[in-house]
């Protein structure tokens, strides 16, 4: 039945015509699919947009495997509460280099430096700390 339709819709309107429509039918569902799954996560839609161009038809294969690829487009803080709701630990290692790289960002938004120094260490460890309670 399938490939009946399948010629009689070349037959319509062309057999490339045809083809591309079937294309951007496909893409169109893979997307649909993804947004509705970052969605259901309390993802924004903005946002889920965002994830679906860097991921296009990955999408739902590349967040599952690893939750914190959406840090950063939303941030580490709404990323790790999706994360826990799915059932990732605190000392899970994804969670831990999210971690560490949200460090690091706040770090370089507060000094303007990349560069650690023994006395920004104080505050780091506060930072960890803050950022495990949530």
């Amino acid at each position: 039945m399938e490939g009946y339709l399948t010629h009689e819709l070349d037959d319509l309107i062309g057999s490339e015509v045809a083809e591309n429509l079937r294309v951007f039918w496909k893409k169109y569902n893979s997307k649909n699919a993804a947004i509705e799954f970052l969605v259901g996560m309390n993802v924004s839609i903005k946002n889920s947009r965002s994830v679906y161009a860097l991921y296009a038809d990955k999408t739902i294969e590349k967040i599952t495997e690893n939750f914190y690829r959406l840090t950063p487009i939303q941030g580490f803080s709404k990323t790790d509460l999706v994360a826990k709701k799915h059932g990732i630990r605190s000392n899970d290692p994804r969670r831990l280099c999210a971690l560490g790289n949200e460090i690091v960002v706040q770090h370089m938004k507060q000094f303007n430096s990349s560069l650690l120094r023994k006395n920004h260490s104080v505050k780091l460890q506060q930072h960890t700390l803050l950022m495990e309670k949530i």
